[in-house]
């Protein structure tokens, strides 16, 4: 463990979990007493499939999905299956959907029926698979009596009504997965794990940001032009009329920044909340985070509200005594 944690620090990593000691305690602990139950698990499915092959020797767990024979959910319970409130019929159906497309991918290896695809689909080769002829049959193209015919040829029986049947479930299998995606969520970016449009309406904020405070900044200039002048006729110097509009500026900041870190939290934790419900909960590292991206966040709002207040402090600060006493 010595020589890992070694290994850690020097490529840089983060312990997972909340830190080295519950790392270490997994690893010491908690993993030898998973690793035993898990083994445990896997025995017991072992012998429970074994009893389910030897009730029906000459029948697969899918065959005996797609039409389970009568008693078949008694003889689960007796190897150990937990059968209550399990419905069979869709289980059977998504069955017989699988063993079906394996059917048409099994056609694809068929040297006759591929070259006919090939030809009636104007593919290339490697273009060939069975989602692109399920695509094809729910075009307009599509032809699946022709297909149920070169099929049948080939030794397999597929209606054309099955074909279409299954063109429609796994083409919006496909979009559905394409959708949800094959990467699941990562936090090893932590708050700065941010997609490429976020980042973008995050600095469209950031312009607004500026703009609005800019605006709002040479409206008080413009609007106490004669307290300027009577501050200059005083003997005030350019730099203090400039740094007083630009610490007006980082109040504004500063307040406006406090104000979305409670808004922007508690509408993140409301949402979390409907979301997850009782998985949302909140470890010491993500509170770390939050407190991080909240520090941050009051940085940058000061930052842009001083960035956006030099312009009109410079008007301020080069303003004559004698043009501002003649503005009314």
């Amino acid at each position: 463990y010595r020589l890992f944690q070694e290994r850690m620090e020097q490529m840089g990593l983060i312990y997972p979990l909340d830190g080295d000691s519950d790392f270490q305690r997994l690893v010491q602990e908690e993993w030898p007493q998973t690793t035993r139950l898990v083994e445990r698990i896997r025995s017991g499915q072992n012998n429970a499939i074994k009893q389910v092959h030897e009730a029906y020797p000459e029948r697969g767990i899918r065959q005996l999905l797609v039409a389970p024979p009568e008693g078949f959910p008694a003889v689960l319970e007796e190897a150990g299956y937990s059968v209550e409130g399990i419905d069979f019929e869709p289980l059977a159906v998504f069955s017989a959907l699988v063993e079906d497309r394996e059917q048409v991918e099994s056609m694809l290896a068929e040297r006759v029926v591929r070259a006919a695809l090939i030809r009636r689909l104007n593919l290339s080769p490697d273009q060939l698979s069975a989602y692109n002829i399920f695509r094809w049959l729910q075009s307009r193209r599509g032809d699946p009596e022709w297909l149920s015919e070169q099929f049948s040829l080939a030794g397999v029986a597929l209606a054309p009504e099955r074909l279409d049947e299954l063109a429609d479930y796994y083409v919006r299998s496909e979009h559905l997965q394409a959708v949800a995606g094959d990467e699941p969520p990562t936090e090893e970016a932590g708050i700065f794990a941010l997609e490429g449009r976020l980042r973008w309406l995050i600095l469209l904020a950031f312009c607004v940001c500026m703009v609005g405070v800019a605006n709002a900044m040479l409206m008080s200039v413009t609007e106490r032009f004669t307290e300027i002048a009577t501050m200059k006729c005083l003997g005030a110097l350019d730099n203090f009329v400039m740094m007083m509009f630009v610490f007006e500026a980082a109040i504004q900041g500063l307040i406006g920044g406090l104000v979305g870190i409670v808004l922007g939290t508690a509408l993140a934790l409301l949402r979390g909340g409907v979301e997850f419900g009782r998985l949302l909960t909140l470890s010491p590292t993500v509170m770390i985070q939050i407190l991080i991206a909240a520090l941050l966040s009051m940085a940058v709002g000061v930052v842009l509200a001083v960035l956006a207040a030099v312009g009109p402090s410079l008007v301020a600060a080069r303003l004559a005594p004698m043009e501002a006493m003649r503005v009314e």
